[in-house]
Formats: structure tokens, C-alpha cells, sequence
């Protein structure tokens, strides 16, 4: 029985399985990416002239507004485009405004509206990855492995994420807030790619 596995044991089996260790890096590396924004957009937003707590909580609160709205349609569209598809098409794009936004500390031109629209955009499209991302697993691990799959993918993300917050600080004193937020962008791409590759799932 599952119950009678230990972690190593459950993660050992579900190694074994090819594209859950695609699936299980994706996550890793999209997450330290997402461990490391949060941090480096408040550092980067309160840098900016005129930059206050308001600013960053309509900067980051504008990300909430489409999660709210758009994402009890995210399982509808991955039904109909398919849930690796989805899943790497939104961390494609999610990176390429990801992006934008690292640019645009770099180069000195970032606003609060300029960042609030990214974040808006980038909301939309994690309304829309959420669902597809929670349906992948079923397809790719048998149904008695799914919960052991999903802790794993859980403790992995977390991990990940909180490796991404504890680094933040150092690379935004060493390099500045652009170029984290840009190690974000990256972290996405190559997310996207990842699960980009279980398109024979859909």
C-alpha cells in the first residue's frame, strides 16, 4: 500500500516516471523565480521616485484581480487547447512580460502603470495556468501514486519558493531588483519549455 511507503520510496517510484520529472522540475524552477519576485518588485517599486506602500499594493494587487475573474474559465480553455499546451504557452508568455518588466528597471523607465499592466496581464495568465497545471498530474502519474505526486509537487514548489525568497535580497544588493526580477523571467522560459515538451499528453 501507498501508506506503507516512505517519501524516498514514493519519490524513488515516481522518479522512475519520465514526465514526472519533467513536470516535478518545472515546478522547481519556475518557483524560485516566483520565491524571488515578490521581493525584488518591493525593492524595485519603492526605489522609484515618488514609490510608496501604495503604490506597491497597486502594483501587486492588480495581479489578484484577474485570478478572481478569469479562473473558473482556466479548466474550460485547457479542455479545448490541451493542459501541457496551456500550461507552457501561459509560462512562455508569462516570461516574456515577466520580462518586460526586469527592462524596465534596467533601463530606468519603469512606472507604476507600466507594472500594474504587466501584473494585470501576467494575473490573467496564471488564472488560466492554475487549472491546466492541477489537471497534468492525473494524466501522467496512475491514479494510486496522484496523492504522493501532489505532495511532492507541493514540497518541491515550496521549497523552491522559499529558496527564491531567501536568495531575493542578496542578488537585488548585488545586482539590483531588474536583473532578479529578470532571473524570474528566465525561470519561466524555462518552465515553459519543460512542460511545453508533454504536449503528447493533450
Amino acid at each position: 500500500m501507498e501508506g506503507s511507503l516512505t517519501t524516498r520510496d514514493q519519490l524513488r517510484e515516481l522518479w522512475k516516471v519520465r514526465d514526472f520529472r519533467i513536470l516535478l522540475s518545472s515546478r522547481i524552477v519556475s518557483n524560485i523565480g516566483n520565491g524571488m519576485a515578490p521581493v525584488a518588485l518591493a525593492f524595485g517599486v519603492l526605489d522609484l521616485p515618488g514609490g510608496d506602500a501604495s503604490s506597491l499594493s497597486i502594483v501587486t494587487g492588480v495581479h489578484m484581480v484577474p485570478l478572481v475573474l478569469f479562473m473558473i474559465i482556466g479548466g474550460a480553455v485547457a479542455d479545448r487547447f490541451g493542459r501541457a499546451r496551456l500550461v507552457g504557452s501561459c509560462d512562455l508568455i508569462g516570461s516574456l512580460f515577466v520580462s518586460l518588466s526586469a527592462i524596465e528597471f534596467l533601463t530606468g523607465s519603469a512606472t507604476v502603470p507600466l507594472l500594474a499592466f504587466n501584473g494585470f496581464v501576467f494575473g490573467v495568465l496564471n488564472a488560466i495556468w492554475y487549472p491546466a497545471f492541477t489537471g497534468l498530474t492525473p494524466q501522467i502519474v496512475k491514479r494510486e501514486h496522484l496523492q504522493s505526486a501532489n505532495s511532492i509537487l507541493g514540497v518541491g514548489g515550496n521549497l523552491a519558493f522559499t529558496i527564491g525568497s531567501a536568495i531575493a535580497g542578496m542578488v537585488v544588493a548585488a545586482v539590483g531588483s531588474g536583473w532578479a526580477i529578470m532571473v524570474d523571467a528566465v525561470s519561466f522560459f524555462i518552465a515553459g519549455l519543460l512542460v511545453f515538451s508533454l504536449r503528447h499528453l493533450d
